[in-house]
């Protein structure tokens, strides 16, 4: 079995995901548009919905948790579609999860950034 290496810079392209994680970010500042809001339902022991954003061209896909909704609610107006169109800052930083108490890279928006 054969093994092809692979250099660092490649590495992000190789994320085909529609999802934006927290590890992307780095912890660096990055500039984007809000394009769509929608939700996700998932079960958790029970039926749970949550906000998500889709950002830039590429359109990734991103859960709000309680503090991002806040503070865009309270930047951009309680009526999701008035977010569309918004620039917004993101930025990664190091957080418990509440449910796994693992230490994972979440998702903070500065708003008007």
């Amino acid at each position: 079995m054969q093994t092809d290496e692979i250099a660092d810079e490649e590495l992000p392209s190789l994320n085909t995901s529609k999802y934006l994680k927290g590890s992307e970010l780095q912890g660096k500042l990055q500039k984007a548009t809000i394009v769509g809001v929608g939700q996700n339902t998932f079960q958790d022991g029970r039926t749970v919905r949550q906000l998500t954003v889709r950002i830039g061209t590429d359109e990734k896909i991103f859960s709000l948790n309680k503090t991002n909704t806040s503070l865009l609610a309270q930047n951009y107006g309680r009526n999701t579609r008035s977010w569309i169109g918004k620039s917004i800052g993101l930025t990664s930083t190091k957080r418990n999860n509440p449910k796994t108490g693992q230490l994972v890279d979440a998702i903070v928006i500065v708003a008007g950034a």
